[in-house]
Parts: structure tokens; sequence; C-alpha cells
């Protein structure tokens, strides 16, 4: 409270009352921002240094003493050791495997799926996943498992000092996984609820990937699921998870990875606790181990679903997904590089979002899909490409009434791949790819990835340079010729929602052999 002698006077001035001097003041010369009366400013060109002012001393960084070059050791077991020198303060490690959906020939499907969810959980060492976690957090670290088509991949990261407890603790998870009832339970109810989640909710593309993936290699391989189906989840038990662990789960099969690592003492480390190491499936039966090349056979797969997923207060708008496959390369081709391309030049995006700056406004499905189709909600180009095999895939969503000219609209971006592209076009989807591959490659975690998949797919590590000059070295008669080798493989089509006026696939391949136009649909007459 005020002291009894003070007096405090407060004066409320109308907003609007200062609005006259401003006025008067905009008039005169130079504006608000002219220099008022008594004051002067010196006049001093940009170009020379300011009077009276000494520059601080230069200081340059210096040069940069790390490699960017991968070193890849192979241990006397067939474990592969590649790592990378980075910089900051943390270190990224993990192990990658030979071993994916695909593998799941002699085993119940869903295998893979499960173990991705029992990953980092109780081991021999750490009673629970909890226990896991507060080990690893005082080293400032985290955890991650994800599964793939072909490989899997279990990663931790944490500070750089503490490499040789990362390693410790990835090696325990990874050889010793507890497996024990409770957690196969409370993970199959995780999967349970994640797949109903799936197949009711807004996002399509997990659940197109997966159908155009068993449409085009038909119950074999790359078309095996990757989602463990509902009705095997109680069939799977821990004595077949760790038969398919000690069938696949072996050095020749490995790769284990580091950013930001010393190479030297990192190759001491694995040999340490990856070279012979105890393990939970120790004594267990092992099955054959199924490395049969995909087979593309093409064929459809159409999943029905009424009605729009209903997301909060305003439901989002019903619509079909289509999907069109074609055979492509394995990323050991020499056309590899060309589909990439390939991939850039057809682009695509959302309608809402495609012609903002930077995201795609150039493209060939832009330009030619998207701002000419107005009724097309979204269109964009995917290239998968594997160790044997690959798919270059069209999606497509619009109204269902639409859905028939939305599969024709897509057979024709597939028709104008076999003519040669505009140079200027072809020139700005290169440095747009390499563009995308460099601000990449300046996550650590990008980095890793990259590591992991070419040392198990190439057995070494192509790095930035020599990514760019492959890319550079793509020519327009490069994307003729793969455009018109994609022609020269049967379709393969999936399609989500309302599938009223989805074409078949017989219609599909009568459209890509004439200019990529459905035939006609036949009108049944009715006379009185």
């Amino acid at each position: 409270a005020p002291w009894p002698h003070e007096v405090h006077v407060v004066a409320h001035v109308p907003r609007m009352a200062y609005l006259p001097y401003f006025l008067r003041l905009a008039r005169t010369r130079g504006g608000l921002f002219a220099p008022r009366r008594g004051l002067s400013y010196p006049r001093q060109p940009l170009t020379e240094a300011l009077p009276n002012f000494t520059a601080p001393d230069k200081h340059f960084a210096g040069d940069w003493t790390h490699s960017e070059r991968t070193h890849i050791t192979r241990l006397e077991n067939g474990l592969r050791v590649a790592s990378q020198d980075a910089f900051g303060q943390f270190s990224t490690v993990g192990v990658w495997v030979d071993a994916g959906s695909k593998h799941e020939v002699y085993y119940t499907s869903g295998i893979t799926h499960l173990l991705q969810k029992l990953a980092f959980q109780s081991t021999s060492e750490f009673e629970s996943r909890e226990h896991l976690m507060s080990e690893l957090e005082k080293y400032g670290g985290s955890f991650d498992c994800q599964r793939f088509r072909d490989v899997s991949m279990y990663a931790l990261s944490a500070f750089s000092f503490a490499l040789p407890e990362a390693v410790k603790i990835l090696a325990e998870a990874f050889w010793r996984p507890g497996l024990s009832k409770e957690e196969l339970q409370s993970e199959r109810q995780t999967i349970q609820f994640e797949l109903e989640d799936l197949y009711s909710g807004p996002n399509c593309e997990p659940l197109l990937l997966e159908l155009i993936h068993q449409a085009a290699y038909r119950e074999n391989t790359l078309g095996l699921s990757g989602l463990c189906p509902p009705e095997n989840l109680e069939k799977i038990t821990a004595e077949e998870l760790k038969q398919f662990l000690t069938s696949h789960y072996t050095p020749e099969r490995i790769v284990l990875a580091g950013v930001n690592v010393d190479h030297s003492k990192f190759v001491d480390l694995a040999r340490t606790h990856f070279v012979d190491p105890r393990t939970s499936w120790e004594g267990v039966q092992t099955k054959p181990v199924d490395d049969s090349i995909s087979q593309y056979t093409s064929g459809e797969m159409k999943l029905a679903r009424s009605g729009p997923p209903v997301v909060g207060p305003n439901p989002l708008p019903e619509l079909t997904h289509v999907v069109l496959a074609l055979e492509s390369c394995s990323y050991c081709d020499e056309d590899f590089f060309a589909y990439a391309v390939l991939n850039s030049l057809m682009g695509g995006g959302g309608s809402f979002s495609a012609g903002g700056p930077g995201k795609g406004m150039y493209t060939q499905i832009y330009v030619n899909v998207l701002t000419r189709n107005h009724w097309v909600y979204s269109a964009i180009a995917q290239h998968h490409a594997y160790s044997d095999t690959g798919i270059f895939c069209l999606f497509g969503s619009a109204d269902p009434s639409k859905a028939r000219d939305l599969t024709e609209v897509l057979c024709q971006q597939f028709y104008h791949m076999t003519k040669e592209p505009n140079e200027a076009d072809v020139a700005r989807a290169k440095e747009q790819l390499k563009s995308t591959m460099m601000m990449n490659l300046e996550s650590k975690l990008i980095v890793f990835e990259d590591i992991g998949r070419q040392v198990i797919g190439y057995n070494k590590r192509l790095d930035s340079e020599e990514l760019s000059a492959k890319i550079d070295a793509v020519t327009s008669k490069d994307l003729e010729r793969v455009g018109k080798r994609l022609m020269e493989s049967n379709p393969s089509i999936a399609a989500l929602g309302d599938l009223t006026h989805v074409p078949s696939r017989r219609e599909v391949e009568e459209a890509l052999n004439s200019n990529g136009v459905l035939p006609k649909k036949r009108k049944l007459f009715s006379f009185r």
C-alpha cells in the first residue's frame, strides 16, 4: 500500500487524441522517420568503415578434420561393423538385420510385426522396459525398433561419451529379449488396437502400401503381409518367435552401424558384445531360411470401406483411393538412379498444398493432373526398390463417383513416361533430388539408416558425391528408356473405399496398351 503522503495521479488520455499529431507529422517532408529539428545523423556510406570504430579480432573456424568416409570392418564371425564420424554430443548406434516380413514363408504371418513390439523390453539383465529405459536415460538415451518388408532395425542414441554403455544395452536388448507371457499378451492387445485404428482411421497410406505389395507379389516374399493378421495374434508363441530369431539373427545377416563414433573403439565394442554372444534362444531348433528371389506376379487387391473416417466434429470427405504399380528394378540395378530421377520428375502431392513454394508445383503430376482435374484430391508417385526387384507406383484419391476417371488419369501418366521429357524439367528434377538427399543427410538418423541399408544391400556405402554423380549422369533418354521398361510388365492395382466405379485390372491393362484410355463401358438398353 502507498505511504499516506504519496499522491498517485493517473491520467487517462483517449487513444485517438494522438491521431492529429501523427497526421501532421506524416505530411511533413520525410514523414514519420525524418530527422526532427535540432537533431542530425551522420551519413556514412555502407562501403566505408564507421569513424572511431575498432573492429574486433577475427576468429575463423578451423578446417574440418573429420572424414565423411564410411569405415567397414568384417569381424571373424561374419558380422559387419560400419561407422561414420560426425559432430555433436550424441551418437547413434544400432543393428540392421537382413530379416523382414518377406522371410516369413515358413512361419505364422506377423512374426516380425510382433517382434518389433517386443523389442527393448525385459531382458536377462533388465526386468522390464521401464528398468531398461531408466538405465538408458542416465546417458540421455532413447531407443527405437522398426521392421520393414526386407530388413529389421534396432537403434538407440545416447551421449557420445557413453558409447560403451550404449552398445552394451543394445546388445542386451538384441541378443537376450525376455519374451514373457505378460509382454506377449500386452503387445497382442497393442497390435489389435493399431489394426483397428489403421482400418478405420484417416491415414490410408500404410494400408494402401500393404494392398499394392500383396497385389504385385501374390503370396510370395514381398507380397507377404507386413502387418500381423488379427487371427494370428494368439497363434504366435514365444517358441516360434525364438525359432525365427535363431534362424535369421545370425552374424552374416547383421550389420552393426554407428554415427559419430570412433571406428576402432566401435569395432572393439562389437567384438566384446557381438562375437559369440549368449542369447535367449540357445538350443532352439532352427528352420530353413527363405532367400528366394521375389517374383512380380501382378494382380489386384481391393478393400471396400463404407463412409469416410470420422475424426472430431467434422467428418473427412469420403474418398476412393487407387494405386497403380508396374515392376521397376532393384536398388542394385544400373537403372535405379534413373527411376529415382523419374520419381522426382513425377512428384505430386495434395491438391491443397501442392502449389506452394517448394511443394512440387513444377512436377509432372502437379502440372498434368492436379491443375487440370479439380476433382483430384491428391496424387503422388512413389518408387519402392528392394534387393531383387522394385515397383513404381502412382497413388490417387478422389470422390467415389470419379474413381474410374482417376484411374484413367493415372494410366495416362504411365503412358506419358514412355515419351522423352523436357530437358529443363529433367534438370530441375535432378537438382530437386540432390537437394532432398543432401538435406536428409544432415540428420544423424538418416545417415544411420543409409549406412545400414547400403551395407546390407551393396556391402559398401556410396557417399554423397558418388550419389550426386550418378544422379547427374541420368539423361532424358534414360528416363524415356526406363519408362518403356515399366510398360513391359503387367499392371497391379489396389483400391480402398467405395469400389463401385473402380475399373478391373484387365481394363487397366487395356488402357496402358492404348495410350492410357480406359475402354468404354458397354451400356445395356431395354426396349418396350
